[in-house]
């Protein structure tokens, strides 16, 4: 036994550092309640820390290849059939003939009508009759054109007619525009007395 009395090692006895009273059995005094001091042999080591795992660099994970992309749908222009492409050639020729050949047609007849009719009144009703059939064949000529871009996008005809008729349509305005300008000075000149 130590001379502090705390442990024996042959036997359970331990002498309480408070009060002095001898025990033989449990943790705690008898006589004052006092815990039993553990020698530091016999006290648990406290557990080892263990020491941190090395952490791997974050490597950043590689950017994903792109992938090709297949080319839309509508740059790749499919080719029409050989039926569609003479379908849309026939109503392309068509509207051609409404826009230009029905209304020279229709001229002639009228300037006929005038040579060899000489009442005014049938001359005038027959005019009035050829202008509408011509406007009618105009309207016809592109209500054909538009059906022929519309459902044979890639025929050509239709796209050349499609210019044709945007060029006479600009010429005709700007020829519209000169008229108009041009009557409006000659009725100016008219009222300024110069004729």
């Amino acid at each position: 036994m130590n001379t502090e009395g705390n442990m024996s090692e042959l036997n359970n006895e331990w002498k309480c550092p408070k009060c002095g009273a001898l025990n033989t059995y449990g943790n705690f005094c008898g006589e004052c309640g006092e815990p039993k001091a553990v020698a530091a042999s016999f006290a648990p080591k406290p557990a080892p820390v263990p020491a941190p795992e090395p952490v791997a660099s974050e490597v950043p994970a590689p950017a994903p290849e792109p992938v090709p992309q297949a080319a839309p749908a509508a740059a790749s222009k499919p080719k029409e059939s050989p039926k569609d492409e003479r379908h849309a050639n026939i109503l392309c020729a068509i509207s051609l003939v409404c826009m230009h050949g029905v209304p020279a047609l229709l001229g002639a007849l009228m300037k006929l009508v005038d040579a060899f009719v000489y009442d005014e009144d049938v001359s005038m009703i027959f005019s009035g009759v050829m202008a509408l059939l011509v406007f009618a064949s105009w309207i016809a000529a592109v209500v054909l054109m538009i059906y022929v871009r519309v459902k044979y996008r890639n025929n050509v005809f239709g796209k050349v007619i499609m210019w044709i008729y945007i060029a006479e349509t600009i010429v005709a305005i700007i020829a519209t525009i000169v008229l108009v300008v041009a009557c409006a000075a000659f009725l100016h000149e008219c009222s300024q007395g110069a004729w």
